[in-house]
Formats: structure tokens, sequence, C-alpha cells
């Protein structure tokens, strides 16, 4: 910010001299590299909210007028920090200093966020508990309280996993991982959180109760709303041989149109544990209602079946050859190429009924990747 007074070579800055500088920011190249936008704008909104026409801010006035928007200072702070180690930015030492002593001082403001303490309007509590978390994710301070930290766990996660790199070499591993594992005794601990924190243990090679039947109900109450990213990844981490659970989700949702995405997954389990006949029996008498309701198009049942080394698979095909309706999808693509391995020897009388449809010219409009593949090169 001071950067800005430098630049326009005042000790007072107005709006009037702050809508000036603002016209020439976006434009100079120079300026954009050595002030950083966040800082701009907030400077902006400070002069702007409480200084009249006429009037300006002080540039002795700054610090003392930026201890009102201290967090968003500190969040300045942040989004400025270098991003790499090539960056030319350098954050010097009573600066690191500086941010250490903010954090240590507002260490109970984050503890009672955590502790579901009631927030003010402006969320400073929530918005407190962030930027200490972001500053030790990225300086690693040991001074900082471990329990704090140790309550910061789900501030780390991501997508994925739990990205413990901002406490790990600061509080000790054991009583990280003593920590980690009695959150799973938290009965009211949602799908996701069991699913980062048995992902952590894992990658620990630490052995600890896996609670199945719990598991199980959760995931099946995550699909019973909707929601299948996390089932379907528990079901990796835990239940991906389990046939019998993986029957049941089939039965219950297998015609949901809102798991369009989790019944393939569903069912390729199946196929790869030996329930082909399952899957065949599903597709095959379910095929009208998962197109009508939009569940699975009836290329992917094809390619399913296909999987499944079905002969009603090619039947499917061949109807198709002989109707005068345009795919939108090709049906046989080199795409997956799942036809290559198929070996069905009970298949054998319709692929040559395929092959001579070809030959009579019903080749059936979109049926066919004809860039890769035709009837006779996958029939053959």
């Amino acid at each position: 910010m001071e950067k800005i007074y430098d630049h326009l070579s005042v000790q007072v800055l107005s709006c009037k001299r702050m809508e000036a500088f603002s016209e020439v920011y976006f434009k100079k190249i120079p300026l954009l590299k050595s002030i950083n936008a966040y800082s701009k704008q907030l400077l902006s909104e400070i002069i702007y909210r409480g200084y009249e026409v006429g009037k300006g801010l002080r540039r002795n006035d700054l610090l003392t007028v930026l201890d009102v928007y201290e967090l968003d200072r500190f969040e300045d702070i942040q989004n400025g920090l270098p991003k790499s180690d090539s960056a030319r930015v350098i954050v010097r030492d009573a600066q690191k200093q500086e941010i250490e002593a903010w954090c240590l001082n507002n260490q109970q403001k984050a503890f009672d966020f955590y502790n579901d303490s009631p927030d003010d309007q402006r969320h400073t509590g929530q918005h407190t508990a962030r930027l200490i978390f972001g500053f030790q994710k990225y300086f690693k301070f040991n001074t900082l309280n471990p329990e704090l930290l140790r309550n910061m766990i789900w501030e780390s996660a991501d997508d994925d996993k739990l990205n413990l790199d901002y406490i790990e070499g600061v509080v000790p591993e054991q009583r990280l991982h003593q920590f980690i594992i009695s959150l799973l005794e938290d009965e009211n601990l949602s799908v996701s959180g069991q699913f980062f924190l048995y992902q952590y243990i894992q990658d620990k090679g630490l052995k600890v109760p896996v609670y199945n039947d719990r598991l199980k109900r959760e995931i099946i109450y995550e699909l019973t709303i909707g929601n299948s990213y996390y089932p379907r990844e528990m079901i990796k981490l835990f239940f991906e041989n389990d046939t019998q659970f993986l029957k049941i989700l089939l039965l219950e949702f297998g015609l949901d149109k809102r798991h369009s995405h989790f019944i393939p997954f569903l069912l390729d389990q199946l196929n790869e544990n030996g329930e082909t006949s399952q899957v065949e029996l599903f597709l095959s008498t379910n095929r009208s209602i998962l197109i009508s309701e939009g569940v699975l198009k009836e290329s992917a049942i094809i390619s399913m079946l296909i999987k499944c080394n079905s002969k009603f698979a090619f039947e499917l095909v061949y109807q198709k050859m002989q109707k005068k309706v345009v795919e939108t999808e090709h049906v046989i693509s080199s795409y997956g190429k799942s036809w290559e391995s198929y070996s069905n020897k009970d298949a054998v009388p319709v692929l040559l009924n395929i092959i001579d449809a070809h030959i009579l010219g019903f080749t059936g409009k979109g049926v066919y990747d004809r860039t890769t593949t035709s009837a006779i090169r996958m029939a053959t």
C-alpha cells in the first residue's frame, strides 16, 4: 500500500487520487507486478468508505487505520506470499515474525470457532481460523498450540485426501496418529470424513478397526440422498469384493437415475468379482427402463454386455443395424475395444447374421465408428 503513496509522491491519499491511480494501474505492467491488486482494492475501499471528498488518508495514519481492517490486512499479506521458491518476492524475517506473533495472539479466537462458540456477524472467528491455518501451512510454525493444529485437520481436506503437511513434523507423529484414530469413534462422523481418515490410515500403514456395519449404513444413506462420490470411494477401500453388499446396492439403487455414474461402477465391480450372470440378468431385464429413465444409454448397456461375454449384446447390435434411425453415439467403436476380447461361441450365429446384414447394406447408420471399425471387422 505504501508503494501507492510512493508512486504518486504524496503523503495523503484522497478519493480523487485513488481514482486516478486506479485508471493507470491495470495499464502498466510494472505496477501490476509491484503492487498486489488486493492491496490496491482494500486501500481504495478504506478511503472511499471513511474519507469525505476533499479529505484523505495520511500515510502516517495507515497502520492505525488498518488495525480496524486487521483481518483484511493479514489476508492481503497471505495472498501476497510467494507461490514458489522461484518467485522474486522474499518474505523477510521481520515479516515472518510479525505473522507468527499475530497467529499466536489470535489463537483463542480460532479455538473458540472450532469449539462452536457463537461468531459475530462478520464471521471473525472463522476468518481468523482460516488465516492461521493458511499461515501455518505456509510457514510450519512450531510455536502454535498443538491442540489447535489438530482441530484444523478438516481444513486440510481437498476432494481426494487429507494434506497434513501443515502439522507433520510439528506435532509428534504418534500423537497425531492417536488423534486421527480417535476421530473415528465419533458416531456422527460423516462418510466423507471417515473416507479421509481411513485413506490416511491406510497410507500410513496403521492398524485400526474398521466399522463395517456403520460404513455400510452410511453408504446407503448417502446414496439415498443422491450422493455417490464418497460411497464409491469407500467401496474401493473396503467393499470392492463384498459381492453380497454390492448386490444389495444394485437392487436398491440400480434404477435410480441420480446415480448414472455410480451404476456402471457398481456393475463393473460385480463383473470383476465373477458375478457376470448377475450383471447380464440386470441389464437384459431392465434395459428398457434404464434407457427410458435416462439411467444408462443403450450404447453403454451393449458395451457392458459385451464385457460380460453376453450373446444378447450382439443381438441388440444386429437389431440396431436393421433400423433406419441414425444413432447419435457409436455403439461399436475403437474406444475400449471390449469386443476384441469377446469369446462367447454361442454368439457365432448372430455374428454371421451381422456380416450378412452388412453385405446386404443394412449397416445401421451411426452404429459403427467408420474410421476404425465396421461390422465386418468387428464380427470376424
